[in-house]
């Protein structure tokens, strides 16, 4: 079944006191979890454990890459407009939660 967000928090507890390291906890859990298509690190394609610029300047980058006025500007069709238009909210929704979960 689903892993609930305060088991994780337990797990990632139990193995701090257990001597692992942040990305120890991670690699571990990949191996046990398969990874929800709606985390917020896979959208935003980064590691849990970058750093907070890191965060920052790769969702400028996607932000700028991604960003629906800029294919308005090159003229591509309606239809890519709108899939640039969702992926940006995916990746504003994916930022807001880890900036949320990091107090950025």
């Amino acid at each position: 079944g689903a892993v609930h967000e305060r088991e994780l928090a337990y797990l990632e507890s139990v193995a701090e006191i257990f001597g692992f390291t942040k990305r120890d906890f991670v690699r571990i859990k990949a191996r046990h979890l398969v990874p929800a298509k709606d985390d917020p690190y896979v959208i935003l394609g980064i590691e849990p454990f970058a750093s907070d610029d890191d965060v920052r300047k790769h969702y400028r980058k996607l932000v700028r890459d991604h960003h629906p006025d800029k294919h308005i500007a090159a003229g591509m069709p309606p239809e890519m407009i709108e899939v640039a238009t969702d992926r940006l909210a995916r990746i504003n929704a994916a930022y807001e939660m880890v900036a949320r979960e990091r107090r950025l």
